[in-house]
Parts: C-alpha cells; structure tokens; sequence
C-alpha cells in the first residue's frame, strides 16, 4: 500500500470530473455529426475540478453530480434521437447543443464558485 493510500489521498480523477470530460467529448460529436456552426466547448481544466469537488462541501457536490447526471442523461437520449433521425438535423442538434453548453459551462464554474 502507498503512503498516498495510507493517508487516504486520491491520485484518480472523481468519477464526476470524467463524465464532465465525456460529456465535452459528446458535445464535439453531436456537432460534428449535425453539421452546426456550434462553437466549440474549451477542454475542461480536470486538474482543477478535480480539486475543487474534493474540496468541496457534500451539498456542493452533490448538485454538480446531478447536473452532471442530467446533462449525460438528456445528451444521451438526445444524440441518439438524432442518430436514428432522417432527415435535416441542424434544428433539434442545435436546441440539444444550446443545453449540454449551458449545463457543462455551470459545471465548469464549479472551480471558481463552488457552492
């Protein structure tokens, strides 16, 4: 067992911080395969989040876990809404991108105000 260990210290991401960055990588293909002009979403700092939800007090975090859970959810059925779609995509891809970037820019803000 490492000293880090021992001590109770986590060298891993929380499992939050990872579904963030899934979620930023959902955001891109969504884009990519609509076609949209969506500008693009800029690569979240992990090292600093992660920091921050450690951090964090429990309520805190507990309300970035279910933004993040609620966004991955509506993203998920959404993308697959659109992948099953024929036909012009542009209209319901763009409403499904205006969310996740609204929902994953409040995460993101989670380092500069936690609570």
């Amino acid at each position: 067992m490492t000293a880090q260990k021992r001590q109770g210290l986590r060298t891993e991401e929380p499992a939050p911080i990872e579904q963030l960055t899934q979620l930023c990588a959902v955001y891109a293909l969504v884009a990519q395969t609509a076609g949209t002009d969506a500008a693009p979403l800029p690569a979240p700092d992990e090292k600093a989040l992660a920091a921050a939800y450690l951090r964090a007090p429990g309520i805190a975090r507990r309300r970035f876990e279910m933004l993040a859970d609620e966004t991955s959810a509506v993203a998920g059925t959404g993308a697959r809404a659109l992948l099953d779609r024929k036909g012009d995509i542009a209209a319901p891809a763009a409403e499904l991108l205006d969310f996740m970037r609204a929902n994953l820019t409040a995460l993101a803000a989670f380092v500069e105000k936690p609570a």
